[in-house]
């Protein structure tokens, strides 16, 4: 009845400028693409002319890095031909977690918990 007629038009409203935004969003990267492809230039992969510089070019080819790559952490580990090196060290430690709730109302409980969890960074606990 009047609920569901006043939910329908509740969601209507809600609906209208939603879709509003993702059609102007829509519109403005479908711009940006068109401009990009008539922007765009095609060059070889071999050579690297000045004249291209500040342009959107077009390259197909094979992408190799041209220097060792090498990180700081193991300084016995050089890898050649590599675009990105990129080590992540993980520690198994006890995290700290805190549950909290109103006792009575009015008094606030905090009971602090701890797991053992793979993290990335420090936690003090």
């Amino acid at each position: 009845g009047v609920a569901s007629a006043f939910f329908g038009i509740l969601f209507i409203m809600l609906a209208v400028p939603i879709h509003w935004f993702n059609e102007e969003r829509t519109v403005r990267s479908e711009a940006l693409s068109a401009r990009g492809l008539e922007e765009v230039i095609s060059v070889e992969a071999e050579r690297v002319s000045k004249a291209n510089r500040g342009r959107l070019v077009h390259v197909q080819g094979r992408a190799k890095g041209a220097a060792y790559l090498q990180d700081p952490q193991f300084r016995d580990v050089a890898v050649s031909r590599c675009l990105k090196l990129q080590s992540t060290v993980e520690v198994f430690q006890w995290v700290q977690t805190t549950r909290t709730w109103l006792e009575g109302g009015r008094v606030r409980r905090c009971q602090p918990r701890f797991h053992a969890e793979w993290t990335t960074t420090h936690q003090d606990s």
